[in-house]
């Protein structure tokens, strides 16, 4: 497994061995440093996000290795807490880890982009 790595940001991916340009699965972590509040003293907030696992290799534990990698490297960072976007096929693998559906609504709004500002 390959660990790519900053203060704020690890990514993990797994090869097959003896192929370290092959993907079998891979994840990532961030630490967010929100407004401290009653529920989350610190401010840092853990969030998981790209997880993949290439389809014949599904059902060997590959994700949930690096979810708990990537969770205690969070916990070691000093995040008390980590949420992430699940699709409803790998739900339930983040809710055996822990994991529990939020009871509040995520809402989204896409911002216009000024098409000069990106040059």
């Amino acid at each position: 497994m390959q660990s790519l790595r900053s203060d704020a940001c690890r990514t993990l991916v797994a090869h097959p061995i003896g192929e370290p340009d092959g993907l079998v699965a891979c994840g990532a972590a961030w630490i967010h440093q929100i407004t401290p509040a009653l529920w989350l003293p610190s401010g840092k907030m853990g969030y998981l996000q790209g997880f993949y696992t290439v389809p014949s290799w599904r059902g060997r534990g590959i994700s949930r290795g690096i979810v708990e990698q990537l969770l205690a490297w969070l916990t070691e960072a000093g995040c008390t807490q980590a949420h992430l976007h699940a699709v409803t096929t790998a739900a339930p693998l983040y809710q055996r880890l822990g994991f529990v559906p939020a009871r509040n609504s995520n809402l989204w709004l896409k911002l216009p982009q000024d098409e000069t500002a990106a040059s």
